[in-house]
């Protein structure tokens, strides 16, 4: 739900990815991105936020229907200020593709 004073989320993002290595890191992507969340209609800060993935695509073979997939290790860090409740997450997601 967007907060009564609206939202502003100014953010910066970074992303690498591992290549020319030959070795089982390559294609391993790193992203870390971080939000400043503000009220949109007064000086109101709503904290800020730190995300880091790391993801890396499976060899899926010849499995038929599959076409690709990756698995990665996601990273939420929110320091809510005075506005919510900080909170930190952590969790592993499989992706593919059809």
């Amino acid at each position: 739900m967007t907060p009564a004073g609206g939202l502003e989320d100014l953010y910066a993002k970074a992303v690498y990815v591992v290549k020319g290595q030959g070795n089982i890191l390559d294609g391993t992507k790193i992203v870390a991105m971080y939000h400043e969340f503000d009220a949109e209609d007064n000086s109101m800060s709503y904290g800020d936020e730190l995300n880091i993935a790391i993801s890396h695509p499976l060899n899926v073979g010849n499995i038929g229907f599959v076409k690709s997939g990756s698995i990665a290790l996601k990273y939420a860090d929110y320091d809510a200020d005075d506005f919510a409740t900080d909170t930190k997450k952590l969790w592993v997601t499989t992706q593919f593709k059809f």
